[in-house]
């Protein structure tokens, strides 16, 4: 058998990708309208008048069919209207676009925290192999895998925050104060 091209393998993968999103979008949908309740009152309020949750209902599109609520979704989801929050009062999609910078500072920071360290305590273990240095290494990578990220976060923060005093409990950067860019980048790499 022929091995595949480096270009035909990458194509496979992304024509993989597409029906597993469109089934992700039609799980997001269902689950979504299998919620009991009715959306429109839960968006108007239990005191709402009902011409009023009538009127929430045509606007959203909540008053056609299924089928056609679902077609309205995805040509949607595709032209990149993910709607809008209640919450913040703007689109979803800026609400998430305002989050990008901090997002890939944050994984960056800790995909180059975790791979020196990682390659630091690889180098080490390796070359003592079976040694006291190489099973700690191969307990705490094992823990680090099997302890949930969210409790690991917070054990972190509890050690790092609260008790050494390294790092701030919460916020990238100090609050109320002007500072030209050097000091903002400063202020968030402490």
């Amino acid at each position: 058998m022929k091995p595949l091209s480096l270009k035909t393998y990458i194509l496979r993968r992304v024509l993989q990708v597409i029906p597993l999103i469109f089934g992700v979008i039609i799980i997001n949908f269902t689950i979504i309208h299998l919620a009991p309740g009715d959306i429109a009152l839960m968006l108007a309020g239990e005191d709402a008048s009902p011409e009023y949750v009538e009127t929430l209902r045509i606007r959203f599109g909540l008053d056609k069919p299924i089928h056609e609520q679902l077609l309205i979704y995805i040509s949607n989801v595709v032209r990149g209207d993910l709607g809008y929050s209640f919450a913040n009062r703007s689109p979803v999609v800026n609400c998430i676009l305002e989050r990008v910078p901090a997002t890939v500072m944050l994984i960056s920071c800790s995909m180059l925290f975790s791979i020196t360290i990682g390659v630091l305590l690889g180098v080490n273990a390796s070359k003592r192999p079976y040694s006291r240095t190489d099973n700690a290494t191969t307990i705490g990578s094992l823990l680090g895998y099997a302890i949930p990220n969210f409790w690991l976060g917070m054990i972190m923060m509890l050690v790092f925050s609260l008790n050494l005093g390294i790092f701030p409990v919460q916020g990238m950067f100090t609050v109320g104060v002007d500072m030209v860019v050097i000091d903002r980048w400063i202020d968030i790499a402490r």
